[in-house]
């Protein structure tokens, strides 16, 4: 339902703003780049268990987007 992709959207976008600022900006990216390859939750934004380049994908494709859907 739309409901639920909406609220999974959010959950996504938060996820992403990985120094709760309310925006997916180059701080997160900062820090996703400083856990980049490592086995931790900071930056791991698709839940793999690992920073890659799929996590880095996925902030870089919600650049400068606010994380809280609207």
């Amino acid at each position: 339902s739309t409901l639920m992709r909406s609220s999974a959207a959010s959950d996504v976008y938060k996820r992403q703003d990985l120094n709760s600022d309310g925006k997916v900006t180059s701080s997160d990216l900062s820090i996703l780049l400083g856990n980049y390859q490592k086995s931790i939750d900071i930056g791991d934004i698709n839940g793999d268990g690992m920073v890659t380049s799929a996590d880095l994908s996925i902030l870089l494709a919600n650049y400068q987007r606010s994380a809280i859907a609207e």
